[in-house]
């Protein structure tokens, strides 16, 4: 069925107007959702959730807690989706970034190189959580391009150890000492001689072999030892378990098989695995990314509830172009400090750029102040009239005076006070199981004439569409006993001549009689009864 979509189809609806839907489109454009532990952010887009998965998209899953990965594989297996999940989690199934990037779209080694580069770089920023300088990224780029080139060269495919150990064996210096102890005992004078052996060519290996023996020795060495700190706490980090089994070692599934309907499930949850799975989670995402750009194809989804965890600066530039990719972007998260202690410095102007990229935003209960000022910010402000009555009195002696004053100014404020959004239903019990919150979309009007809309979701929408479905038959059912119970007991019908039947004449008699007698209403209000029945949708929205 995913074929057939296009970016005007409908996702999910938000009301029961029509303009108030959300289609595959705007899905693309991303979608955050703001609420706080316990606002049913989750439970509320569970439609949205089984939309994805009944209309055949394929996509990838990234896990916080423990309980999301079942929750998903629930959601796969009541949408008879349970043969296209891909379980990745510890000692089943293996995703190799490297390999995953070397194949890229098959333009050869050079794509290899670079995109094995920009994903290694974005990890390295998680490992350490620093800003870095553009002489550092050059720097760091020129040495991960020369070794991947020379690698490429000499081996069939990459090695994380081999890497680490010649990052580790660069040269620190240029005077005579540091370049003897290089050329003694360096990993990477072996891999040239590696590189000699094989005799193959390579358009880049001149220029590989002068940046390590000429360019980088000259480099200031603050820059070098920063950038070999950090690749080689990066590569000790991919060599060692877990990470070496997650990401280095052999590929059985590849994002590119989202475009064919799999769902990756990554069961590797950050709050029980750590900054492990965190890392492994922003590189896989990251390969995600890139590859989906380089391959295109149907329908795929991302969602990432927890996203401050998994967030990258680098997400920013996908974000800009996942429309014409066709990604479905979903991002869910607390509030906007607990996104900026996870997004590294400079994270304020970080997070609000890759926030200016999610089009549609949701925002449910939440007791966060600078979350809520944000909200209401978006939905900005109208005039506001308001009168001043005025009165004064005067008294001298026996005389008395007084006067009154009427006057009106306009003053500006906000369409959504920010205590709105502490009010909002989070669906427990004392709510019904209804949730409530307020979506924001970019240059988008709704039914109710504003540029915001409030929504209520029911969380308990199937098992209140069983009741009315169970309720509609037991009334027919109630109904129809009650008229061939009349008619065995010889109450007589309007408008027949006929004499009634008895008990004696026996119950299919009598509701043969029955029918004969009241068809002309009986089976108008039998088909009446299925088309109410109709009106129940099979896949109802939470949305009212």
């Amino acid at each position: 069925m995913a074929h057939d979509l296009t970016t005007e189809t409908e996702w999910f609806r938000l009301s029961s107007s029509p303009k108030d839907i959300i289609t595959f489109g705007e899905g693309c454009e991303g979608l955050a959702v703001f609420g706080q532990t316990g606002s049913a952010k989750t439970s509320s887009l569970r439609t949205a959730i089984r939309r994805l998965l009944r209309m055949g998209l394929g996509g990838v899953v990234f896990t916080v807690k423990e309980d999301e990965f079942p929750t998903w594989k629930q959601f796969c297996e009541d949408e008879g989706r349970a043969e296209d999940v891909v379980e990745l989690s510890p000692g089943m199934n293996s995703f190799n970034f490297i390999t995953a990037e070397a194949k890229g779209d098959g333009s050869g080694e050079d794509a290899l190189i670079e995109n094995v580069i920009e994903v290694m770089l974005a990890a390295s920023s998680v490992i350490d959580g620093k800003h870095k300088t553009d002489i550092w990224d050059k720097a760091a780029k020129g040495l991960l391009r020369s070794l991947l080139t020379l690698m490429s060269i000499a081996r069939e495919e990459i090695d994380i150890t081999e890497l680490y150990d010649c990052v580790a064996s660069m040269p620190k210096g240029v005077d005579k000492a540091s370049v003897d102890a290089f050329l003694k005992n360096s990993s990477i004078v072996a891999l040239i001689n590696d590189v000699d052996r094989s005799g193959k060519q390579h358009p880049d290996l001149d220029a590989s072999l002068s940046y390590i023996f000429n360019e980088w020795p000259n480099i200031d060495s603050k820059t070098t030892s920063s950038v070999m700190f950090t690749l080689t706490a990066l590569c000790d980090t991919l060599r060692r378990s877990p990470l070496r089994n997650w990401l280095c070692g052999q590929t059985t599934i590849s994002p590119a098989d989202c475009r064919h309907g799999k769902i990756i499930l990554i069961n590797y949850p950050i709050l029980k695995y750590g900054e492990s799975a965190r890392l492994a989670q922003i590189i896989i995402k990251s390969s995600c990314q890139r590859l989906w750009q380089r391959v295109g194809g149907e329908f795929v989804f991302k969602w990432f509830d927890e996203a401050q965890y998994g967030f990258h600066p680098s997400d920013t530039d996908f974000a800009s172009t996942r429309r014409s990719l066709k990604v479905i972007d979903v991002i869910m998260l607390q509030n906007l400090p607990l996104f900026y202690t996870k997004a590294g410095e400079d994270a304020k102007n970080s997070v609000m750029a890759y926030l200016g990229n999610m089009n549609t935003k949701l925002f449910f209960l939440n007791s966060d102040e600078e979350t809520n000022k944000y909200a209401s910010g978006l939905c900005g402000e109208h005039i506001v009239k308001r009168r001043n009555f005025g009165k004064s009195s005067n008294a001298r002696g026996t005389s008395f005076s007084g006067g009154r004053s009427l006057s009106e100014n306009e003053t500006w404020e906000p369409v959504l006070r920010p205590h709105e959004f502490t009010r909002l239903k989070n669906g427990r019990v004392v709510n019904h199981y209804y949730t409530t919150c307020y979506i924001f979309q970019t240059g988008r009007i709704w039914s109710n004439g504003k540029n915001h809309l409030k929504a209520t979701f029911d969380q308990k929408i199937n098992q209140r569409l069983i009741q009315s479905k169970s309720s509609l038959l037991v009334i027919t059912a109630f109904i129809f006993v009650v008229a061939v119970i009349t008619q065995i007991f010889g109450v007589p019908s309007a408008g027949h001549y006929l004499p009634p039947m008895t008990v004696e004449d026996g119950f299919a008699f009598a509701v043969m009689d029955f029918v004969y007698r009241y068809e002309f209403f009986l089976f108008p209000t039998i088909t009446a009864a299925f088309f109410l029945w109709s009106q129940f949708p099979e896949d109802a929205d939470t949305a009212r």
